[in-house]
């Protein structure tokens, strides 16, 4: 809740159009639709990078978009525009023919609402039809230490179509690494950075599938 001491200044992040459409899409395919809870696309605009994230509770994607010129101080969290916006979004980026355009998103201060305008077409999203966004910055962090040499490796029930989604993230031929943070434990799936989209980086999450013993 915005009280009347509190100020927010209008943010604007000014991306490549081509990442944004590209990036929205690959997120998409990882958003859930059917559920309010985690339905929808999370965005904030942070540091050098606007970040798109989506979750059907199953595998999350994080993607970070570079940012050519901005005006106005980070978001303090994240936010979310539902299913439908986010769809919306994406046939307006394709229908404008962005390559070579950038695209400004403005998130305005107080009532954060969000705008998106390139190549004279305009769309305005409002994240509080969809609600708050989803925490899960905190679970990346568990797949950054190194396994002790002689500590087995984990052992992790896999659904390959939800893997095979990331695999249409990283490109055809490209390659992803897998970390695994314990036996049937959620699993940290990664672009490797050498092999990278030229457009944009991604990290997510996978659940593991449960198989009766």
């Amino acid at each position: 809740m915005t009280t009347a001491t509190e100020t927010r200044t209008d943010i604007t992040a000014t991306v490549s159009g081509d990442a944004l459409r590209d990036a929205l899409a690959a997120s998409l395919a990882f958003a859930d639709y059917s559920t309010l809870a985690t339905a929808g696309v999370m965005f904030q605009i942070k540091g050098p990078s606007v970040i798109l994230a989506a979750t059907d509770r199953y595998r999350l994607i994080e993607i970070s978009l570079p940012i050519v010129a901005a005006v106005g101080d980070a978001m303090e969290e994240m936010a979310r525009i539902s299913y439908d916006d986010a769809k919306t979004l994406l046939a307006t980026l394709k229908a404008a023919k962005l390559r070579g355009y950038s695209v400004n998103l403005t998130v305005e201060g107080h009532s954060r609402s969000v705008s998106v305008l390139g190549a004279s077409q305009i769309i305005s999203l409002d994240p509080s039809v969809a609600g708050r966004a989803i925490p899960y910055v905190h679970l990346f962090p568990m797949f950054l230490a190194d396994v002790e040499d002689g500590v087995p490796s984990p052992y992790v029930n896999l659904n390959p179509a939800y893997l095979s989604d990331f695999a249409k993230v990283a490109g055809k031929g490209n390659p992803i690494t897998l970390r695994f943070s314990g036996d049937g434990k959620v699993i940290s799936v990664e672009s490797v950075a050498s092999k990278c989209n030229d457009l944009y980086t991604w990290r997510g999450l996978l659940m593991p599938v449960r198989v009766a013993s």
